[in-house]
């Protein structure tokens, strides 16, 4: 199982460096992205994942799909049935995956999550 670094690691205090466009489809980058995904699923609790978090000072992060649906259901604002409940935890989206973001503008709205 991939450790997942705490806030102590030096790592996690530097600027991550970017992906080579020439290496994004590569068999490195991929299997970087694999342990991402192996290290965020055994969490139970993960909503996201960067690579400097296992190690690699790497500017990519992964957003879980198990989130995104369960944010999705939040929006719809129906009221639940257990049965509901149920499929939620069921459904899950694929992952995003985030290589060499940037923020472009911030927003002035805010909206709170648990």
């Amino acid at each position: 199982m991939v450790k997942i670094l705490q806030k102590e690691d030096k790592v996690l205090r530097t600027i991550a460096r970017p992906v080579p466009k020439e290496d994004i489809d590569s068999p490195k980058i991929g299997k970087i992205i694999s342990t991402m995904k192996k290290a965020m699923r055994a969490e139970e609790d993960a909503v996201a994942i960067a690579a400097p978090q296992i190690g690699e000072s790497l500017r990519i992060f992964i957003v879980s799909g198990k989130t995104l649906a369960l944010i999705g259901k939040e929006k719809e604002g129906s009221p639940e049935t257990g049965a509901d409940k149920q499929d939620k935890q069921k459904e899950v989206l694929p992952d995003l995956v985030f290589i060499n973001p940037k923020v472009l503008r911030i927003s002035k709205k805010t909206h709170m999550l648990e």
